[in-house]
């Protein structure tokens, strides 16, 4: 299975598309854990460095083109960056530090260490107030700018947190007590929180609010959650993939993106509907991806191990326009049929539909210059029709509505 989701990509790349996804920063021995930019030159990525055991930031201020490394004097992981204006910034990680920069990044200094604590995930809503979580169950909260810290202990693990106005605030993991995806919420600061019910039994990794009411929240085994009303209820999206998903980012309430899977899947997932659907891109690496931002509604980055992506188009496929068409498939999107055009017929001539875990969803033979296949019961998402002949592989992408 692992050689044909290869391989469907690999013709894919030769027959339809330029990749949308450009690998800017390749150091495979590091993992890369977080990314932001502050506007669309000047960015951060924090991780870990394995050749000296310390902890990793890179800065760019040319959009990318070239990434520096600060050279921190940091012994752990850097795990999430937050940058509250062009100035003020934070970055937290392992064994509970929390450090802070006042000058773009130039210099950063060390707030805070509480020994036990992994920090994963730092939101701050103003430069006074703000927030980071521990895999431990603790939620520590500033209103001085990280001077001080007070810990809220919630005793379950947890990966993010997301503010969206002072008082109420959403924060995601793991419930062990119960075994399922464990949201919680304040509406007073984060003095109180409260279990909200997911219905769901996977691992939430990211969280994010695109406004007071609506929010999403990702995690393992593909899992998207929507909520419509401020976490009253929370909705299962079909993302059409098995993997982790591990950060989301909105760029508006229509268009947002998802990043995750492991090796060899790479996965990037992109909603121009506010999540009703989901579609696949084309990452260019196999490793899995931790962290997705976008500075505008155009360019993005993505990070993970050892990559650093970044795309000025929206993560839209392009299309090689010179090259002659030899198989033409229409609707696309399509919701119950879909016909086939090839010019092209052999002796031996098959097409196939898969999913995007590469899996062979429909097989049929191809007799005539246009074939009708009924795709009524395939699920809404993205899925690769491929066409073989005993001279050429074609591969196409069709949305099923």
């Amino acid at each position: 299975m692992k050689k044909l989701y290869v391989l469907l990509f690999t013709l894919l790349t030769l027959n339809i598309t330029n990749a949308q996804w450009i690998n800017q920063y390749s150091i495979p021995e590091n993992p890369l854990f977080s990314v932001c930019f502050t506007d669309t030159n000047n960015g951060f990525v924090v991780g870990y460095d394995n050749n000296i055991y310390k902890g990793l930031m890179l800065r760019t201020t040319d959009g990318g083109t070239n990434w520096i490394n600060k050279n921190l004097d940091v012994l752990h992981a850097l795990n999430s960056i937050f940058f509250v204006n062009s100035n003020i910034g934070y970055a937290v990680g392992d064994s509970g530090i929390i450090i802070k920069t006042t000058d773009s990044g130039l210099n950063w200094n060390s707030q805070f260490i509480t020994p036990k604590d992994p920090l994963c995930s730092v939101y701050f809503i103003d430069s006074n107030n703000g927030y980071t979580v521990s895999t431990n169950g603790d939620i520590l909260k500033t209103t001085n700018g990280g001077s001080n810290w007070t810990t809220k202990y919630i005793g379950e693990p947890l990966f993010s947190i997301y503010f969206t106005d002072i008082n109420t605030g959403y924060a995601v993991g793991y419930d062990n007590q119960n075994s399922c995806g464990l949201i919680i919420k304040t509406t007073d600061g984060g003095i109180n929180w409260s279990k909200q019910n997911s219905n769901n039994l996977n691992c939430f990794y990211s969280v994010y609010f695109v406004n007071s009411y609506n929010g999403f929240v990702v995690g393992s085994c593909g899992t998207i959650l929507k909520t419509t009303n401020g976490g009253v209820n929370w909705i299962n999206q079909t993302s059409n993939v098995s993997k982790a998903l591990r950060s989301v980012y909105f760029i508006n309430s229509n268009s947002g993106y998802i990043c995750g899977g492991s090796y060899p899947n790479s996965i990037i997932l992109k909603t121009i509907n506010g999540g009703a659907n989901w579609m696949y891109q084309n990452p260019e690496v196999l490793n899995t991806l931790n962290s997705i931002f976008f500075v505008d509604s155009s360019t993005g980055y993505a990070v993970g191990f050892g990559a650093i992506l970044k795309t000025t188009n929206s993560g839209q496929w392009v299309e090689e326009k010179n090259k002659k068409e030899n198989v033409k498939i229409y609707p696309n999107p399509v919701s119950t049929q879909l016909t086939i055009e090839t010019t092209q017929l052999t002796k031996e001539n098959t097409l196939t539909v898969l999913n995007i875990n590469g899996q062979e969803l429909i097989r049929q033979l191809i007799k005539y210059e246009m074939t009708l296949i009924d795709v009524t019961n395939l699920t809404s998402g993205i899925y690769f029709v491929k066409i073989t002949t005993d001279k050429t592989v074609e591969v196409k992408k069709i949305i099923k509505q």
